[in-house]
Order: C-alpha cells, then structure tokens, then sequence
C-alpha cells in the first residue's frame, strides 16, 4: 500500500556521515551494519534485517513503505506410521508450519545468502540463519519429511546436540516421561589471557542434558538418562526467578544470558572464596573450563610462626603464614597487608585469604618492620606488646626474654590506675585526668612521650601533675623557651609548691648541677640547653620535660642534636603542633623521645616521610600505626566544651592606587627570577616575596622615606575604634616590629602596650597582668616573641596584621585569647590585601594544615611549597 501525504527526502549515500546528526538510534545501527549495501532486494547479510526490524520508515525500490517481522526457523518431529518420524520446518517463535513454497527454497543452497522471507504473513517474515543452521537446514530440507524407523532413534539421540544449532520440538509421545527441572545454577569459569575472570551462569535442567541460560532458551528439554528418554516443561520467568534467589548477592553473575567479565581483584578472589564454599555446601556447581583457580581458605592468626632475633635497636624478624599445605613468607603477607590487599598470590593459579582479624594484627606489626635492600626484616623496639598480642590469638611467637618482661610491664601499666599526685592543687577536667594517666602509665615502660593537646588545653598543668607523680624518685629538667621560664615558675608555685623550681641559667649555673635532689626542677631554655649539652648529660635526671618542642623539629639544628644526647628516664614533649611543614619534623622529635622507633633518618625519609608528605595514605597509616603508643592529641572540639565558639573573619582591604604602583612593581622585579638557576632562586624568591608581604602592609616597611600611607593601617584604626568603642580588649599581631611601631604611632589616642623581642624578660609579666587587669586596651605583640606562652584570656578580638606562611604559629598567637578560662566569643581578623600575595599564603596555609592533620589525625594532605609554587606567588596565579 503506498502511502500518501509524507515528505521524505533522499540522501545520497556518499552524505550518510555529514547528516548522522538527525537520524535516530535504529537509523545509525542500520547503517553501521549496511555500509556497502546499496539494495536490501542484494543484501545477504542478517545483521543488516534484524537491525532493520520494527523501523516505521522503510522504503523498497518502489519507493513503497514496507516492514517485517523476524522469526526462527525450527524443525518439529511427531511420529508417524510404522515407527517412522514426520520431520516438519515451523516458525518457532509461533509453531506455525512454513508454507511448502518456502520449504522449497530451503532445498536450494543458500550459499553465502543466509535469509529467506516468508512473504505470507503479515507483515512479512525474515528469517536470518548462521552459516551452521543454513547447512542443518538444507541438509534436511533435501530429505523426506519421513524418516523410517531405523534412523529415528539415530535423529532423536542427536536432538540434544542438534538443538544449539536449531530449535527443535518433539511431540509429546516422543519426549519420553516428565521430570521437574534442576535449577541447581552452575557456574562455568574462565580465566582469560588479559586477566579477568570469564563467567557464565547456567543451569542443567536435565542430567545429561544441555546447559542453558536461566530463564532463557526452548521451553521444552530432553535427555536420555539410564537408556530412558525423559523431558521437562520449563517455566522460563519462575526458573530465572528461582535462580537468583539461589544465587544471592551472587545474582549480579546472571547478565541476560551473556558472559560476565570479573577482575582479578580482592573483590572478584573474595567471591570466588564464597562460591567455593557454597559449592562445597551443595549449594551450587563450579566448573571451571581451563585453569581452574584456587582461593585457599582464609588465614587465621593461629597459622602464623614469628621468630624475633637479637639487635641493637631494631630485632631481627622472621617467620611463615601456613595454611591448606601452603607456606608464605611472613614478609609477603605484610606487603599484602600494608597494600590493602585481602589476598596472597602463591602462583599463578593459588591465593591465600587472610582474615579480617589477621589483617588487623599484621597492620599493628607491619606498620612496625622495615625491610633492607637484601630483603631482611626488623621490628622496632617497643614492640612487645604487638607481638604478645599476636601469641594470645595463637600465633607462635619466638621472642627474647627482654620482650616478654617489656610486654608485661605494658599490660601491668595498662592494667593500673594510677592516683592523682597529692601534692596537686588543682582539679583536673575529666580530659585532664585522663591525659595526666596516660603520663603516668607511660612513664611506667616507654622511655619518652608526647602530649600534643591543642593550645590552650592545659598541658603544663598535666605535665606538673607528672612532675609530681615521679619527683620522689629524681631531679627533673624542664627545658623551654626563655619567655616561658617565669611562666612555668608562676604555674608551678600556683599548682605545685611541694616542687621546687630554679632557674638553670646565669654564668654559676653549673653550680646547680652539684646539689640535684628529688622534688627538684630546673628550668633552663633552649639555646643554653645547646651550650651546656656536655655538663647536663652527666648529671641523672628522672624526668625531662621540653616544652614548645616543636623547637626540636630540625633533626640537623645543634639544639636537635644536644637534645638527643640528652638522656633522662623518661622524656615528654609538649606542643600542640609537633609536625607543622613535613613529616621528618616527627623523626626529629622522636628521635628524643623514643630512640630508633622510627629508623634510621635515611630509611624514614625515604620510605615513610617522603611518601606521607606526598599524599601516601598507606604511608601516613604506617607512621601514625608507629607514634599512636607515644602520643596523645585531643583538639579543643573533643574535650573543651566550656571554650566558647571562636568566630573568624578574613577582611580584605583594597589597596591605594599609590601602592598599587609600588606593588605592581615589585612583583614584576621578582618576576625576572624565574630565568635565575633553581638552586639559587628559591632565596630570591622568598626575599621578593617577604618584599611583597610587607608592601602590602605599610611601603614604609620597605622605604622609610616613603610618603605612601598605608591603606591596611587606615582599616586597622577604624576596626580598632569600634571594638574599645564597645569595652572591649584586643590582641594585634604582626610578625615585623616595624609594622608595630606604625600601629603604635597610628593607634596614639588608646591605651596600647607592647611587647617584642625588645621586652626585658622582668616586664612581661606586668605588661600580662596590666592587660588581664583591664589597664589596656589593645595589647601589640610581636608574633615570634609572644605568640606562645601568655594568657591573656581578657581579649575577646583578635588582629593579624600579616599572614605567616606557617598556621600553626597564628593559631598559636590566637590561643592566647581562645584558651581554657575564656567565657567569652572570640573573633579573629585577617586583614589580608585584595590581589596581593597574602591571599596566596592564605591558600597555603590550608594546605599546610591538611599535612598536619593527615599525620595526627589520618585525613589526606599535600606537599610543602615547590618553588613553582612560589613563583605562582609572585605571578599572582
């Protein structure tokens, strides 16, 4: 029938890819299969018919609009007269017989034509073959349709392998007796060459019968079982039903009858496990059709045997994991651990589990051995309690004596609880107490310690708690910087009178060391520690205490190496930021506090710090595994519940076109460095840099002479009148005295007092009591000078001038208002100047503090500054 009323326009062949843009899907999988069909009367291909199927816009030669129907040619058997069989070619998908004109064209032979239409229906019918069932079926087609009895058994013992070739039905007489079908599914595996695993889910309905996709293929199936035909009648939908209830979790296997590719991961091994035990079970059947794999069962602590040798430092350590008649080394299996990975390859075909609760003890040991280019490994000390740990869930566990008594020195510490000291005149804050334990059990077996409380929380307060708890048994030595020397007298005479406190310092100060006693304390700072190393390590202290030691960072600097001669019985750090720019900061520290827990400095830079300061989290994981006996760290959001909310604000100011100039200047000077050698440059650049930070304060920082006034002084002054104007206190930071004396110029008309590097060490605690006493307003400080060690909890503003490239040292500025004892909001300023280089260092901040929390706190970082970043500083990028 022509139709009528439709536009339809032509498109040249040669066209088809410039205009694929309009047609539909169907359009392009039609023509991605017709590409050199220029007639479907000449095509010969089935692909190009069946992608042709329900397409409402066909057009034959007549320009006639046409469609067709697909079937399948299936053959059907029914006996006849005598035993004879009565061969029949059907539409399968209907069971209608093929009209006797198109069984003739089957007798033809369809060469490489592999359809034939049945042009008596309607629409009509395509029927597309494969070269197999082309040749079936004109093999057929060219005999009688009645085949005698002698070849009827002969035919009806091939039906079963015929039928992955054609549909064939048979009629019920010869089907034999009705069983039920087996829905038990059966898995068939593969490993292929590129790696995954190949899997196809099946089931046998019929015991030697053909294995067939659920839910799929002919209703009706036979076999012959003990030399009697037998058939079943499948109930397709129920059947695919059936079979994923089986299968499960394991349903995802079943992909509408196609082949389903696993990797080769944990995943795809902690499958296999599942399904070899189910199948064990009865569950189901695996049939693995080349290569079959094997995933051993899953390891448990029972099947280790650990050795552990003699050393110095680190112990020598070996052993095996042995489980099914398998044996791996001990090192294998902590390679797998520390990568994540559930599973140990054998061979190439054998894997071995390892339990979750296995994992987790190896975790504990692997995070403690390293291993030496010649494959030999060795724990750290400190180890014992890891390895008896191991031997209680049944390892077997060779140690020397000396691990067995430091193991059980820890428990007998774990196990005790420890009495606050007496002599104590304070009340401790749940937190509080729990630290000042946790000293105490740790002074009891480790030889050092790190309390690494955010600012703020009262860490000397814990550490004079330890002071006493252990004064009875030795002389104790308190090593910090000089301006917290009278600080920790004050809270000592205030917390703890039975001690007594002198300060080491002054040209008799070796004297002290000849009259050492219990319940003594001296205090002495950094740089004289450095300088008397030799004489204060002969004398024998109980106790050594190094506050703000994140002064001990550099493991190069003399005052790092003094302190690691140093020796007392038991060493504790204090600093609410012990890792501040990279990891080997912790190596430094600890190298303090607990001696060769960490390695060598070569080995730990290498194979822990390098790796963790470049975003490793296995890295990370290990080192944070090594130093969580030693330290303890709790952030003023998990235990300070009584500090009030600390609002912060970043107000940006817009520079003058004056400074502009100067700055733009400046920076396009600095510029000009990127074509200096790499190895000098990055001096160069942070002097520019230091040049455009103080630009973008005050230009008279650079050039006193300069009549350019400063634009973020203007802001300070009017933010400053509005907070006196209101009663209120306020911290101003800078980290330039230069830029202070502008402030104390510019903020003439209020009540400001100052204190820097110029301040004699006798007047900062009168210009602390002044402020706390209400007697000022704005209190000036200089970041290197009084950004630790004050409380000056009477502020309730805070002012940074300048951003540091370090965070740690603002916030700790910042503690010294947001600290235990404040009642108050505290808001913190920023001035920062619009499109200058301050607004970088802000983003650097950020990141620094990421590193910082990824070590002490397990989330993600990235590395310091590179000088490409640097010089994206300059750049303005």
């Amino acid at each position: 029938m022509r139709r009528t009323g439709l536009k339809v326009n032509e498109v040249h062949h040669d066209d088809l890819d410039a205009r694929t843009e309009r047609f539909s899907r169907q359009d392009r999988a039609i023509l991605q299969q017709a590409r050199s069909v220029w007639s479907l009367r000449q095509c010969t291909d089935p692909e190009v018919f069946r992608a042709a199927v329900g397409h409402p816009r066909l057009i034959d030669e007549d320009r006639e609009f046409f469609s067709f129907r697909t079937g399948e040619i299936g053959l059907h058997l029914q006996p006849g007269e005598d035993g004879a069989l009565l061969l029949s070619f059907v539409d399968s998908s209907t069971r209608r017989p093929l009209p006797s004109a198109l069984v003739s064209t089957l007798m033809d032979d369809l060469g490489d034509g592999l359809i034939c239409f049945d042009h008596t229906t309607k629409p009509p019918t395509f029927f597309g073959f494969t070269t197999a069932s082309a040749q079936l079926v004109s093999t057929l087609a060219h005999r009688s349709t009645i085949l005698p009895a002698p070849a009827r058994a002969e035919l009806l013992r091939r039906v079963p392998a015929l039928r992955h070739i054609l549909p064939i039905t048979l009629h019920p007489t010869l089907a034999g007796s009705s069983r039920p079908a087996d829905l038990m599914p059966v898995l068939r595996l593969a490993p292929l060459a590129a790696g995954p695993i190949e899997v196809q889910v099946r089931i046998r309905p019929l015991p030697g019968g053909p294995l067939v996709a659920p839910g799929e293929g002919p209703e009706s199936l036979e076999s012959v079982v003990d030399e009697e035909r037998v058939y079943t009648t499948r109930d397709l939908p129920e059947e695919l039903d059936s079979v994923r209830e089986t299968l499960g979790s394991d349903a995802d296997l079943i992909a509408d009858g196609a082949d389903v590719h696993l990797p080769l991961n944990d995943a795809t091994l902690t499958r296999l496990h599942r399904l070899q035990t189910r199948a064990a079970a009865g569950e189901l059947h695996l049939e693995w059709t080349r290569d079959a794999l094997r995933v051993a069962r899953s390891a448990q602590t029972r099947d280790l045997q650990i050795s552990v040798g003699g050393g110095r430092d680190w112990l020598g350590l070996g052993g095996e994991l042995q489980v099914g008649g398998i044996s791996l080394e001990l090192q294998r299996v902590m390679e797998a651990v520390r990568s994540g990975r559930r599973f140990v390859q054998v061979d190439g075909k054998t894997w071995v589990g390892l339990s979750d609760h296995l994992r987790d003890r190896m975790a504990r040991l692997a995070a403690r051995v390293r291993t030496d280019k010649r494959g030999r490994s060795t724990i750290a000390p400190m180890s014992g309690e890891v390895l008896e740990a191991l031997a209680d869930d049944g390892a077997v566990v060779d140690v020397p004596e000396s691990l067995h008594v430091e193991a059980d020195r820890i428990r007998e510490a774990r196990a005790r609880s420890f009495a606050l000291p007496k002599p104590l005149q304070a009340t401790l804050r749940p937190y509080q107490a729990e630290g000042l334990q946790w000293l105490q059990r740790l002074a009891h077996w480790s030889p050092g310690a790190c309390l690494a409380d955010d600012m703020g929380l009262g860490k000397t307060l814990q550490a004079l708690g330890l002071l006493l708890h252990r004064s009875a048994d030795g002389p104790a030595l308190v090593v910090a910087p000089t301006s917290l020397a009278s600080n920790w007298k004050a809270e000592a005479a205030r917390f703890a009178p039975s001690l007594t406190f002198h300060d080491y310092r002054g040209p008799k100060r070796a004297e002290r060391l000849q009259s050492l006693s219990p319940h003594t304390v001296l205090v002495t700072s950094y740089d004289i520690m450095r300088r008397d190393a030799k004489k204060l390590v002969k004398a024998s202290f109980h106790t050594v205490v190094y506050d703000e030691a994140q002064a001990l960072k550099n493991a190069t600097s003399q005052t790092a190496r003094a302190a690691a001669t140093l020796r007392g019985r038991f060493c504790l750090a204090l600093s609410g930021t012990p890792v501040e720019n990279r990891s080997t900061e912790l190596w430094s520290l600890f190298r303090v506090l607990v001696p060769g827990l960490l390695g060598s400095h070569d080995w730990f830079r290498t194979e822990i710090a390098q790796p963790a300061d470049s975003g490793s989290a296995q890295a990370r994981t290990r080192l944070s595994a090594l130093v969580a006996p030693f330290l303890l760290r709790r952030t003023k959001q998990q235990v300070a519940k009584e500090l009030p909310d600390r609002t912060e604000v970043i107000r940006r100011v817009t520079l003058s076109r004056s400074e502009r100039r100067l700055y733009d200047a400046a920076r396009l000077a600095g510029l000009q460095l990127r074509q200096e050698d790499p190895r000098k440059a990055r001096f160069a650049v942070l002097k520019a840099l230091t040049r455009l930070r103080q630009l973008a304060c005050d230009p008279r920082l650079v050039d006193p002479r300069s009549r350019v006034t400063s634009s973020k002084l203007a802001a300070l002054l009017e933010l400053v009148d509005g907070i006196v104007h209101q009663g209120a206190q306020v911290l101003v930071f800078s980290q330039w005295t230069g830029l202070l004396d502008r402030v104390e110029h510019t903020l003439a008309a209020h009540r400001c007092i100052r204190l820097d590097g110029s301040t004699p060490q006798k007047k900062r605690a009168g210009l602390v009591e002044r402020f706390q006493e209400g007697r000022a307003d704005v209190f000036l400080i200089s970041r290197q000078a009084g950004g630790t060690g004050l409380n000056l909890t009477a502020a309730t503003y805070v002012i940074h001038l300048d951003p540091w490239w370090n965070p740690a040292a603002e916030d700790q500025a910042t503690d010294r208002a947001h600290r235990i004892g404040q009642s108050r909001t505290v808001t913190v300023y920023r001035l920062i100047a619009e499109g200058t280089v301050e607004e970088g260092v802000l983003e650097m901040q950020a990141a620094k503090r990421e590193l910082v929390d990824s070590i002490l706190e397990g989330t993600r970082s990235r590395r310091t500054p590179s000088l490409d970043e640097l010089l994206a500083l300059l750049q303005g990028d």
